[in-house]
């Protein structure tokens, strides 16, 4: 299930964040400030824009990230996309479509955390097959072995 603005609210009260809105240097939607356990959004943010950087933000503060790399970063787009993305909306959206642009828009998400929700999708695909092919392997290992 995907989360509404009202249920990251309540999960980053749940976590103990508390969420701001403030003014913001110029280009700057939010930030999470660890040492106070607070997440600041840009004042003027609103509907997708104002989910997308909440729950951003909220992968932040699950990490307890103090720095922002580009690690961080994706790992909070990631943490976003899972709040925000659900394994059958993202399918409806492909079949409709395989640009990326209308895939967002489709999911009410910003190209980033459905960038990052396909990273997580390819490494669950990525890792599905490798289970398989340790499966076929000791299936052959079995059949191998009952012939000889």
């Amino acid at each position: 299930m995907t989360m509404t603005l009202g249920s990251l609210y309540e999960h980053a009260a749940a976590i103990n964040v508390c969420v701001k809105h403030v003014m913001l240097p110029t280009g700057m939607q939010g930030r999470y400030l660890d040492d106070i356990r607070t997440i600041e959004l840009a004042h003027q943010l609103s509907g997708g824009s104002e989910i997308c950087t909440l729950a951003h933000e909220l992968g932040h503060a699950i990490h307890r990230h103090r720095h922002s790399t580009e690690q961080t970063e994706r790992e909070a787009d990631e943490i976003a996309a899972q709040l925000l993305i659900t394994d059958e909306a993202y399918a409806r959206a492909e079949k409709m479509a395989e640009n990326h642009s209308f895939i967002a828009r489709e999911l009410g998400v910003t190209p980033p955390i459905l960038y990052a929700y396909q990273r997580i999708l390819d490494r669950s695909r990525y890792h599905r097959l490798r289970a398989l092919q340790v499966e076929v392997r000791e299936y052959s290992f079995t059949l191998t072995k009952e012939i000889a």
